[in-house]
């Protein structure tokens, strides 16, 4: 009999006889409302007690007890209490009261009809302008609640009140995205001057180690006594406009009392019949060899590493500046190193961003206060914080788009965490150099979801993980961080998850219970409402690959050091970097590097013997021509992400420079595990090719050669005594 069968007189009293007569007992219960007291009429809970018979037992003992519960189909009592009654008409009004501002908002007809297919026409009607996911909520939140009879929580009035103040903001202009997009490289704030420093970009400002205190010590050498010229130089969007207006808004005497001038190197010309360089040149007149024992001029140049170059060019052209020619000469800054040789003399200063690096290079990969501090300042729970008011404006008046949530999944610090290593990994594997301004654009780029189309509706393809690994945003650092997309890696715990997933009939938002723990789920419950299996909207459909990228990059933005995400090669490489700053040739890992180089040299020219490698192979690869071979190391220096390695040929003193990327170095890894080199790697890694050509050029005498057949490994030596050659067999 089924449970929730509801039983008439009728034929309770038949289905009594029987039971009665097979032994059974039957008790009906009349129930009380617990909060009222009130009898509950549609409610009648039925006991059946099935005893013994005589001739079974002495003892008519209960041997089983079963409660059924049968309710009316409406559930509700006769007379609702007074309270309820409240409840139910304050949800009534409002219901009424969100759907005329989902009229005014969505400047939709009055219908005629019941309140709940009112909710659902306005909802179809107003398909083009509602969020999928807040029609959604409409559906399956919202018009249940119209039914007759239903019965109203405190919690639904709170729900609904909540949704018409939503509703009345519903178009209006989000805070935070306003805020955000001044970080967008389209924006016209994202360039500045001296001028024009904003209080967001005031409040931006991260000082790059000592780089604000050296600046300020710059300043304060003029005088109005000498004139002076200061280079600051960096790459483009490093921050150098910035910086300049940010001392000046904090030090605005040292400007004004020594008469500091500023220019910038390809944003000023005076005249528009000149270049920006014919404006710079005509400028740095008073720093000419004529002029400069006796200029009084005061001058600050912000200038990009390209512009300086060809400014030393046009210089050198001239013939007037060889005194600044020389000290530019003498700073080191257009040679590869990080560190510069001097910064000053009495007419000249140069400060270079390239001596404040923005991370440091150790074996953990995520070493970087400036990140830190940028993240920070944009997702800091505090009242100076511009970012941070502009949620909680948007929060308190209901206006929450995927904007805020990728805001809430950003400020998570595991997520800065997993995102600072990603961009310390691109510029040491990708030697790609992030600015500033550039950084600033990617969090742009991955906290609002493109610009939509019509009809197009908002869904996971707008979420963070989405946005920043195959998103399609203005900066071409998205780009490159597509490279390194989290679903390329291939080991057995990714082989397994996508297993899983394409076995699985489950939905992913309880797949993610199998990838993330529990405080991750819950801080990215939002995302679900936002695929259609999930929510019912098919602009939010997902297939089975993006179902395993979406867990994949969610995972490794919430836990990147998982061992699914394990990069050996890296972590060696970071590793040799920084042993060989810190313990050059006395490090095991540049020892170990030694020895890979002068086997890999052996791979690369290939060996006929031990200690020789071929000079020439003809092209059907059956005749080769061999010298002696041996290398020697002679030192080890470090040259931005890159280990420098100096290597002779061991019967002469000149030494040659291989300089190893991360690139080289995990092919020569892969080399020393069996991989055999192919003709692209010798095309690619053209520094390499001339550098084992220079090293074995630079044997000074070859007094030994080995040719032969390759094919059937017949070989003949030949030796040089000075008075003949003589040819013999190789066994």
């Amino acid at each position: 009999m089924r449970d929730d069968l509801f039983i008439i007189p009728s034929l309770k009293s038949c289905l009594r006889n029987q039971l009665t007569s097979s032994g059974v007992k039957i008790t009906n219960k009349v129930n009380f409302c617990p909060n009222c007291g009130q009898k509950l009429n549609s409610i009648v809970e039925t006991t059946v007690s099935t005893t013994k018979s005589e001739n079974e037992s002495d003892n008519r003992a209960v041997v089983g007890e079963k409660k059924v519960q049968h309710k009316f189909v409406s559930g509700s009592h006769d007379e609702p209490s007074r309270e309820q009654q409240l409840l139910n008409d304050q949800l009534s009004r409002a219901l009424k009261t969100l759907y005329s501002i989902l009229l005014s908002t969505f400047d939709a007809p009055r219908s005629n009809g019941t309140l709940e297919q009112n909710f659902g026409r306005i909802r179809v009607r107003s398909s083009d302008k509602i969020k999928g996911y807040d029609s959604d909520e409409l559906a399956k939140r919202v018009e249940p609640l119209c039914r007759p009879n239903y019965v109203a929580t405190s919690a639904d009035v709170q729900f609904i009140q909540e949704l018409m103040k939503k509703y009345e903001n519903y178009f209006q202009k989000s805070k935070l995205e306003n805020i955000l997009n001044m970080l967008s490289g389209q924006s016209s704030t994202a360039i500045v001057d001296d001028k024009h420093l904003n209080r967001v970009q005031e409040y931006l400002h991260v000082d790059r180690g000592n780089l604000e205190q050296d600046f300020h010590d710059v300043l304060m050498q003029f005088n109005n006594q000498r004139g002076k010229l200061a280079f600051l130089v960096g790459n483009v969007g490093d921050g150098k406009s910035h910086l300049i207006g940010y001392m000046k808004s904090q030090y605005p005497d040292v400007f004004s009392l020594n008469k500091i001038n500023i220019h910038y190197d390809a944003t000023e010309s005076f005249d528009p019949q000149k270049t920006a360089m014919d404006t710079l040149m005509e400028l740095l007149q008073p720093f000419s060899d004529n002029y400069v024992e006796n200029n009084r001029e005061n001058w600050v140049v912000a200038i990009n590493m390209g512009i300086l170059v060809n400014l030393i060019n046009r210089m050198k052209a001239s013939g007037q500046f060889t005194k600044l020619l020389s000290f530019l000469a003498e700073t080191g800054i257009t040679e590869q190193s990080s560190s510069l040789h001097i910064t000053k003399n009495d007419f000249f200063e140069l400060l270079s961003f390239r001596s404040y690096p923005v991370f440091q290079i150790d074996e953990t990969g995520v070493n970087s206060a400036f990140y830190d501090e940028l993240f920070s300042k944009v997702t800091v729970q505090s009242e100076s914080n511009p970012f941070y008011n502009a949620y909680l404006e948007d929060k308190e008046k209901h206006i929450v788009h995927l904007t805020h949530h990728n805001y809430e999944f950003f400020s998570n610090k595991n997520t800065q965490k997993a995102l600072k290593y990603l961009l310390i990994k691109v510029q040491v594997e990708s030697k790609v150099i992030i600015s500033t301004r550039a950084l600033l654009e990617l969090i742009h780029d991955i906290l609002i979801p493109a610009k939509l189309e019509e009809h197009q509706v908002i869904n996971y393809e707008g979420s963070l993980p989405y946005l920043l690994f195959a998103g399609f945003g203005d900066s071409p650092l998205i780009k490159k961080i597509n490279e390194f997309d989290p679903i390329d890696f291939q080991n057995d715990q990714i082989e397994r998850l996508t297993t899983k997933v394409y076995s699985s009939q489950r939905q992913l938002s309880d797949l993610a219970h199998d990838v993330l723990n529990r405080d991750d789920l819950q801080n990215i419950q939002w995302l679900w409402s936002y695929i259609s299996e999930e929510s019912g909207d098919p602009s939010g459909k997902i297939d089975f690959s993006e179902k395993v990228g979406l867990l994949i990059r969610i995972k490794y933005l919430v836990d990147y050091q998982d061992a699914a995400f394990n990069d050996q090669y890296y972590l060696d490489y970071l590793k040799l970097i920084r042993d060989a700053r810190e313990n050059g040739q006395r490090a095991e890992s540049v020892r170990q590097l030694y020895k890979l180089i002068k086997a890999f040299v052996y791979q690369w020219c290939g060996s006929p013997k031990s200690d020789f490698v071929y000079t020439f192979i003809n092209e059907e690869k059956k005749f080769g021509i061999a010298i002696p071979f041996d290398m020697n190391f002679t030192g080890v220096t470090v040259v931005g992400n890159n280990v420098v390695l100096s290597l002779k040929n061991s019967d002469v003193n000149t030494s040659y420079s291989l300089s190893v990327d991360y690139d080289l170095f995990k092919l020569i890894e892969t080399v020393n595990q069996g991989y055999l080199l192919k003709n692209k790697d010798k095309r690619q890694f053209v520094n390499v090719a001339n550098f084992i050509e220079n090293i074995i050029k630079s044997n000074r005498a070859v007094k030994e050669t080995v040719i032969g057949n390759i094919e059937t490994k017949e070989f003949y030596r030949l030796t040089d005594d000075g008075f003949e050659v003589e040819m013999e067999a190789m066994n």
